[in-house]
């Protein structure tokens, strides 16, 4: 299969916009953070707003964007690039090869000429970034010069459902008070005391008792740490509150 590389121009901006939603979606955050969550965050599909990502470098620096084409001039390959001239670094924004030209090189052609593209704008560095499970990125960017400085862990935490939903905090809780502490089945916590209280006004139930009565339980969570373990951290926890 053969392909050439040439500088982006304005009418390849469809097919990156293609090529992203087909191919960006194992090395996604935003995919993974709907998977997790079982919802479009915001109500924008993850591929959409990754395709917003690309066409925002095709707006800020075309000239940094190079695409492969194959014989028939039909692009099958881009990587997109800013210039950081203030620290002299070229970074390599985004990179994506069409799933059927995938394991043929262009990846590492696109590569290549991103590089020598910053040696002519008098980059002294470069940088690119990928996630840990990138099997492919974590084989070929060291391949071609780059070297690991760090990893990031990211996190992700839904405000609308508040710590109660968060398993580790629950747990850690009842780790801490050496009491069981029960998440109930409506976490909705400030609405539902609301709602009782206005209840218990009109005399929809008569006392604290029957609401005690109608509370279920989602999950109940036990302690399970060592004496040791709990001393040290709550020896530590008052350290750092006294500021000492």
């Amino acid at each position: 299969m053969t392909y050439r590389l040439r500088p982006y121009r304005a009418a390849d901006r469809d097919a990156l916009l293609e090529i992203t939603a087909q191919v960006f979606g194992p090395g996604s955050l935003d995919r993974m953070a709907e998977e997790h969550w079982g919802q479009a965050l915001g109500g924008t599909p993850w591929w959409q707003r990754k395709q917003a990502d690309v066409a925002n470098d095709c707006d800020l620096d075309p000239a940094g964007i190079f695409v492969a084409v194959d014989v028939d001039e039909r692009v099958v390959a881009y990587v997109t690039t800013r210039l950081w001239r203030d620290v002299s670094t070229g970074w390599i924004h985004n990179l994506a090869v069409a799933a059927d030209w995938q394991g043929k090189g262009l990846a590492r052609a696109l590569l290549v000429h991103a590089l020598d593209y910053f040696r002519a704008q008098g980059m002294t560095h470069a940088k690119i970034e990928t996630l840990a499970h990138n099997e492919v990125g974590r084989h070929l960017y060291p391949a071609v010069g780059f070297e690991e400085l760090a990893q990031q862990v990211h996190y992700t935490m839904d405000l609308s459902r508040g710590a109660t939903a968060s398993d580790f905090l629950m747990q850690f809780q009842a780790d801490i008070t050496k009491v069981p502490v029960l998440r109930p089945a409506s976490i909705e916590t400030t609405a539902l005391g609301a709602a009782w209280l206005a209840g218990l006004a009109v005399g929809f139930w008569k006392d604290l008792a029957e609401l005690q009565d109608s509370r279920t339980a989602d999950q109940v969570f036990l302690p399970n740490m060592s004496d040791e373990k709990r001393e040290v951290l709550s020896r530590d926890g008052r350290r750092r509150s006294s500021g000492l």
